[in-house]
């Protein structure tokens, strides 16, 4: 795990031009930025869950009020919004001039609560060109082909995933390999 956060602080460090880390949303409102724009994205940064309530930083609830706020994938994962919650984000997302989000299901949800046009937009993971990604994955050390299956949630099974997956296996004779140990089980799994 220290190597893979060491691996990700020097990848920020080299390919983004980032400001100096700020740790609450104190120092953000603080903080006087020159800045023509502002953005939030994107991975369930509007979870109230994970960010345990929820974060001004992530409605840009900061910087100057002339700056154009936007949203670029943002998301919430599965998750619904309480009452609070749909009060302070109709009220914080009014002052955002582009919004696009991950999930279709988020759509209806915000466009409820603004004006603006909601839109849906892929995760920035999968904006790397095949050549792209080449340059900085790591290799598998296996030299057939192979299906990855990358489950992204942390305690539950995907399902449908694992069934196309499965399906896409039995079909092509290409065997399977996955992120994690899952309860479902593949007719051709490689370990």
């Amino acid at each position: 795990r220290v190597i893979s956060f060491e691996r990700f602080e020097a990848f920020i460090a080299e390919q983004l031009h980032t400001t100096k880390p700020y740790v609450s949303t104190a120092e953000l409102k603080k903080e006087t930025f020159d800045y023509d724009a502002l953005i939030v994205g994107s991975d369930q940064v509007w979870n109230s869950t994970l960010t345990k309530g929820i974060s001004p930083a992530y409605l840009l609830d900061f910087g100057p009020k002339n700056a154009r706020r936007i949203s670029y994938a943002a998301s919430r994962g599965d998750k619904g919004m309480s009452d609070h919650e749909i009060i302070v984000f109709g009220r914080k997302l009014a002052n955002f001039d582009f919004i696009s989000v991950r999930e279709e299901q988020m759509v209806s949800m915000i466009t409820e609560l603004t004006e603006c046009e909601v839109s849906v937009t892929a995760d920035p993971t999968l904006l790397l060109s095949r050549e792209q990604f080449d340059m900085i994955r790591l290799p598998y050390p296996c030299e057939k082909p192979y299906i990855y299956v990358h489950n992204v949630h942390v305690k539950k099974t995907d399902e449908r995933l694992c069934a196309m997956a499965e399906a896409l296996s039995v079909r092509t004779g290409i065997p399977v390999v996955t992120n994690r140990k899952d309860t479902f089980t593949y007719t051709n799994y490689l370990k």
